[in-house]
């Protein structure tokens, strides 16, 4: 179900509790019995005597009766509108209590694959986590002569040569192809856990250079010989959603089946010069709601609703990130980022005291810069990790001139 903020009534400004002048009623008073008085005396019948009750009441009481009517009137207003206002805020402060109550409810990762290398060792998370994986100077896959600061993956079956335009064709073909059996072979117990007849929503976006068709049938081919008894609805694009996607994720976690998550990054690396800084990387997720997990597949990782943010006021999207994984910044450590500048980072440090302890793993120090499918690699490191340690992740994923942020932990 959608958390839509802008049905919460807004908060309006409550008025001081009414604190007549003295000074000013007095005045009035004063007032108002000077005139009551000399009507009186002006009005009085003549010959009727003025040392009555009658005329007292004329001249001072029924005065005075008016001005405590007129004071208790504007009493009772004053503590109209302040009853009003507080109960206009109290209505907001429950209904917004609602939305975040309803944003606090995960979405189950039953399962989380990567790989940016065909080496499993420099594959493996505790080199990133560790910072002990570095992204190193290389010889040019292109031009061996030139040497570049970069990452891309190269299958020891399969070597590539320098070559133009068709030979990096064949070259993404047959490494999709081994990304695809590596992601798909991880989760394989996963998707076999799952019920027979499952419908398994798989969503494939790549940023290659093979066209859309041939990326499905690679895809398809793969699943159907990893879970033929699976009902497979199979989506491709080669536009890497952003991490914000996953908030859609959430609304739906109760529709449908079971969500196949890929995301894939490869790089012009034979036929030109890669750029430095720039990595090939696959992630995949795995996900689905809560009953899922607790049922077959028995995982106790979840996903929280993302939150966005900017960088100049970087301190609502953290805080509604860590409100709702019921977490805190000293706990949720290390943050898994991509797409954030060092001084980017910065800027978000002094928001909070505790960002000041948060360690950060920004992937472009390791892994390198994998655009679309970085955020998505840094999301599967978090989940693996939360799974590992049962400590809650922090992802913060660069998106424009902004940010998004969701915590991954495991079950409360």
């Amino acid at each position: 179900m959608p958390v839509d903020f802008n049905r919460v009534p807004p908060r309006v400004t409550v008025p001081a509790a009414p604190k007549p002048s003295i000074l000013a009623w007095g005045l009035l008073l004063a007032v108002i019995l000077a005139a009551s008085s000399a009507l009186s005396i002006l009005l009085w019948p003549k010959g009727t005597p003025v040392n009555t009750l009658r005329f007292v009441a004329c001249a001072a009481g029924y005065p005075v009766l008016g001005w405590a009517f007129l004071l208790v009137l504007r009493l009772l207003y004053g503590h109209v509108r302040r009853s009003q206002a507080l109960a206009t805020n109290r209505v907001s402060d429950e209904a917004e209590a609602a939305c975040h109550r309803l944003a606090s409810v995960p979405l189950a990762i039953l399962g989380q694959a990567w790989c940016f290398s065909s080496n499993a060792e420099d594959n493996a998370v505790e080199g990133v986590q560790g910072n002990t994986l570095k992204l190193v100077t290389r010889n040019s896959a292109h031009a061996p002569d030139k040497a570049v600061r970069a990452r891309w993956i190269e299958l020891p079956a399969s070597p590539f040569f320098p070559g133009n335009a068709l030979a990096e064709s064949a070259r993404h073909r047959t490494v999709l192809g081994w990304i695809l059996n590596e992601l798909i072979g991880k989760l394989e117990p996963q998707l076999k856990a799952l019920r027979t007849s499952t419908r398994l929503k798989v969503q494939m976006h790549g940023q290659t250079r093979l066209k859309i068709d041939a990326v499905e049938a690679l895809l398809r081919e793969q699943l159907t010989k990893t879970v033929p008894f699976l009902r497979l609805e199979i989506s491709t694009s080669e536009a890497v959603p952003p991490l914000f996607a996953t908030d859609a994720w959430v609304d739906n976690r109760q529709r449908g089946g079971v969500c196949l998550f890929i995301a894939v990054q490869l790089r012009n690396a034979i036929s030109e010069l890669i750029s430095d800084g720039l990595a090939e990387a696959g992630a995949a997720l795995l996900v689905g709601p809560v009953r899922f997990a607790e049922g077959a597949v028995q995982s106790t990782v979840r996903l929280h609703r993302p939150a966005q943010g900017s960088f100049d006021n970087a301190s609502v999207g953290l805080d509604l990130a860590v409100r709702w994984g019921r977490t805190t910044f000293a706990r949720a450590s290390p943050a898994w980022s991509h797409g954030v500048a060092d001084e980017q980072m910065e800027a978000l440090r002094p928001q909070r005291e505790a960002t000041d302890r948060l360690r950060v793993c920004a992937l472009e120090h390791s892994v390198g810069n994998c655009s679309g499918a970085g955020s998505w690699l840094a999301l599967a490191f978090a989940a693996e990790c939360a799974h590992r340690s049962e400590k809650e992740q922090l992802v913060i994923a660069g998106e424009g001139d902004g940010f998004t942020t969701l915590v991954c932990r495991t079950k409360a």
